[in-house]
């Protein structure tokens, strides 16, 4: 049985909120599953907030500004999803990412883009909006590379990065249905010497066994696991994945995710869909 019967795509102003909507339809017809858009943004008097103090006419124009931006994007979502009947749009109430992680309580699966501090000049969310709603909600999510490309078809070669953590379980579990429907199935276990188990690796090669997957397992050593994150893009890029599966690793300290190198780096140098849990 599918689990995954809920996907819910996060919209905002961008060009870009189109390309994720179109992704995530692609996503939603291979499950099969249903569709929300939620749109949030952060609303200008946020993003600029000495106009606060300013005068009437100055707020009344960043209010007009945002409510043209919200009904762009609606009118863009509207175009987009014309003949189709599994596809909802909704708003959330505040701009917050934890009233966003409300909504995602009751999704699958959540499409979600890069974070604003990889694409230059893009300031519509804050820069720790992905990390805070994977944290928050608990949810699996898509995460779409800011540029480039995005599948026109399922995916063809899985990327899954392993360490036996609870992430990475969490993280599989999510990605049984594209694993299912890839041609290949690549599995990386890279870092410390102690990282290369091969009772570790025979245990995760009889689990995926168990779902008709048979493993390509690459086994490397790091000079430092610092550069853990940049060795998965490359491999990605060598295999030629159009998916990536992993966990996400940090924590919250002040309201601020500090993420594992790892994470921080496949985040900010992405180039293909990285499904994502925490």
């Amino acid at each position: 049985m599918n689990p995954l019967r809920h996907v819910l795509v996060h919209v905002d102003g961008s060009e870009r909120a189109l390309d994720r909507l179109r992704f995530a339809q692609l996503v939603a017809a291979s499950l099969p599953a249903r569709i929300t858009a939620l749109y949030a943004v952060t609303p200008w008097l946020q993003l600029y907030p000495g106009h606060q103090d300013a005068d009437h006419a100055a707020v009344a124009t960043l209010s007009r500004l945002d409510t043209e931006k919200r009904a762009r994007a609606h009118a863009a979502f509207q175009s987009a999803i014309q003949g189709l009947s599994d596809v909802n749009w909704d708003e959330v109430r505040t701009p917050s990412p934890y009233d966003f992680a409300q909504h995602a309580l009751c999704a699958d699966l959540l499409v979600l883009g890069q974070p604003a501090h990889a694409s230059v000049g893009y300031h519509e969310v804050p820069g720790d909006f992905v990390h805070t709603i994977l944290e928050h909600s608990g949810k699996p999510a898509l995460v779409v590379p800011a540029l480039g490309a995005l599948p026109d078809q399922p995916f063809k070669t899985a990327l899954i990065a392993w360490n036996g953590s609870r992430e990475c379980a969490r993280a599989l579990s999510a990605a049984w249905p594209f694993l299912a429907q890839a041609q290949a199935v690549h599995v990386a276990m890279l870092g410390d010497p102690v990282n290369d188990d091969a009772a570790s690796r025979a245990h995760l090669t009889r689990y995926l066994g168990l779902h008709d997957i048979e493993p390509i397992w690459h086994v490397r050593r790091l000079a430092s696991p610092s550069n853990a994150g940049t060795a998965l893009l490359s491999l990605a890029q060598d295999i030629q994945a159009n998916l990536l599966v992993m966990g996400c690793y940090g924590h919250s300290r002040a309201r601020e995710m500090v993420l594992g190198g790892a994470t921080r780096t496949v985040l900010n140098d992405m180039s293909l869909p990285v499904l994502m849990a925490h």
